[in-house]
């Protein structure tokens, strides 16, 4: 690089630091001189950052054929053509990368990530594997091999590699919010669980380098009540099904409503949202401490956040935005922030007796926690398929991270004891041919033949999902973690669902929405009676047939629908904190 060319580089690369991506590639067009590998890499990621992709792309391939033994150059060719979306060329110099450069964590880490999302498995699995041995020390592999892990009913294995990566890196908050989350797929005892809530909670306050504002000065005013809610799921996904009527029937004339969208691909859902709000804020480029500024900057009476510890936003609210802080619907345990003033619940999936657990106190929503808002072109519910096929199908389509061994040995034994029956399970994972020997191996070890199982995978549209609910008979709720939306979901199609009845939040979300529709019958307090119902409920047909053509109605005119209930509650409960 002689000394024009380095002059050159110098001045774009202050405006690549700051953000200006145009001034720089400005800069670099109009230089007069030939460049350098250095300088054509830098020239390719300032015209990324100007939204100049193709152009990018084509200016890091000139910078490998320059040095082929450039491994930066290898490495930011295959990272702009994964942000491309050209899959082929970003693993061919991800693995170019990993060969120039054996340790480097995020060539393995970003095609790992690639694997995942082309449902290759096992190879970004192995691949994560093998990075580690290279990099034992790389949080961001152990955070993706923890994922794998999760995703695919391990997570007892994925929490001690998440601990693995909080040991390593202490001030990584997110690093301890994977391990709140993966605890809410395994059995872990109140103590222990509170035990790590706290310790989240006093690791933000050691490491965070957001200010905590402090509104002990604040006074409500007795105007509008301005109320804010965050979350990175306004878009289709489950928290939107619940939280679209919800928002929906908020009164205008006491609320006025800001959304906090994190959404990084906007959908017809989030452009609903948008036109529901009095205000909408796009903040997925925000980073935590930008965020917890700019939500402070608006003045709320009130936040709800509706994320937890499913994202990396809970450092936000932890440092406060708002007088009144509460969490709602995202995350089925306790944030454990101090910070965080209330919870929104329900009496049955929080019942009292367990509010000295919860960090927050315990606001509740009568009539049940959850307003679902059915897809109004949903197809009708066909007759249930044991009429045709002369079998009995079991069902669960919930995310396999759900499904824990004992799940697996209790739907083992339903199988057993109800002669020729089948279960078929849906999870996008199970696209992978690897996930579906792990599925297969945890019922042979029970004794259940791989013939029985039916496997499905990801549907291109809501509408198809839906369609498959047609082929089960009876659905069956995962423990210690029950499914909520594939309940509604399931019960819309007018597919009954059996579930356990758990000594937790997560675990008794099925017992809530089953019993508040009047089914008792389908809530089981044991694993022993929990396989005799279903063989029970298997033994009548007729049951099933006219609960088919039922469930809908019954689910229509319930509180289970009402939006408007779930907002007037909501109001209520901000009315009296704000008022007191």
């Amino acid at each position: 690089m002689d000394g024009r060319e380095k002059k050159v580089y110098v001045q774009a690369n202050e405006f690549y630091n700051a953000g200006s991506y145009s001034q720089a590639v400005k800069v670099l067009e109009n230089a007069n001189c030939d460049f350098s590998c250095e300088s054509l890499i830098l020239y390719g990621l300032c015209l990324s950052g100007a939204g100049e992709h193709d152009a990018a792309v084509t200016k890091l391939r000139q910078a490998v054929t320059l040095e082929p033994s450039n491994f930066r150059a290898a490495y930011n060719l295959a990272f702009l053509a994964d942000k491309n979306g050209d899959g082929a060329l970003a693993e061919e110099y991800y693995l170019k990368t990993i060969e120039l450069n054996p340790s480097h964590a995020g060539a393995y880490n970003n095609l790992a990530l690639c694997y995942r999302q082309q449902q290759k498995i096992e190879q970004a699995e192995q691949l994560c594997s093998r990075g580690l041995d290279a990099v034992p020390d790389s949080c961001e592999l152990l955070f993706t091999l923890g994922g794998i892990l999760t995703a695919t009913a391990r997570a007892d294995q994925a929490l001690d590699i998440y601990r693995r990566a909080c040991l390593l890196a202490p001030e990584m908050l997110f690093a301890r919010s994977n391990v709140l989350l993966c605890m809410n797929y395994q059995k872990i005892s109140e103590q222990e669980a509170i035990k790590e809530y706290k310790a989240w909670d006093a690791a933000c306050v050691r490491y965070s380098k957001i200010p905590e504002t402090d509104f002990s000065g604040y006074h409500y005013s007795g105007d509008k009540i301005t109320l804010g809610y965050y979350s990175a799921d306004f878009r289709i996904h489950s928290v939107a099904y619940f939280m679209e009527s919800v928002i929906h029937f908020h009164d205008r004339d006491r609320f006025e409503i800001s959304l906090f969208s994190d959404v990084k691909h906007s959908d017809d859902t989030t452009g609903r949202f948008r036109e529901m709000a009095d205000h909408f804020y796009d903040v997925s480029g925000m980073d935590n401490k930008a965020l917890n500024k700019f939500i402070r900057n608006k003045k709320l009476d009130a936040v709800i956040d509706l994320a937890g510890h499913t994202g990396s936003r809970m450092e936000v609210f932890a440092r406060r935005v708002a007088p009144v802080q509460l969490t709602y619907m995202g995350y089925p345990n306790t944030s454990g922030v101090s910070n965080m003033d209330f919870r929104l619940t329900d009496d049955i999936v929080d019942p009292p007796d367990c509010g000295n657990y919860y960090t927050e106190k315990l606001l509740y929503i009568s009539g049940g926690m959850w307003a679902y808002s059915p897809m109004s072109e949903a197809p009708e519910p066909s007759p249930p398929p044991f009429v045709k096929n002369g079998y009995l199908t079991f069902g669960s389509f919930n995310n396999i991270a759900k499904m824990s061994d004992e799940t697996f040995r209790c739907w083992a034994g339903i199988l057993r004891e109800v002669p020729n029956s089948r279960l078929l399970l849906k999870s996008r994972m199970l696209a992978s041919d690897y996930v579906r020997n792990i599925m297969t191996e945890h019922f042979e070890r029970c004794g259940v033949d791989a013939s029985r199982l039916i496997f499905l995978s990801h549907a291109d549209t809501v509408l198809e999902h839906l369609k498959c609910y047609n082929q089960i008979d009876l659905g069956l709720d995962p423990f210690p973690y029950n499914g909520t939306t594939t309940t509604y979901e399931a019960l819309w199609m007018g597919v009954p669902v059996l579930t356990l009845a758990g000594d937790n939040h997560a675990g008794r979300v099925g017992q809530s929405i089953m019993s508040r529709l009047g089914f008792e019958a389908f809530v089981a307090n044991s694993r022993g009676a929990y396989v005799k119902t279903a063989k029970m409920l298997a033994a009548k047909p007729e049951l099933l047939v006219n609960l088919r053509t039922a469930l809908r109605g019954i689910l229509a005119g319930s509180g289970a629908c009402d939006g408007k209930r779930v907002a007037y509650h909501i109001e209520q409960h901000l009315i009296k904190i704000l008022a007191g």
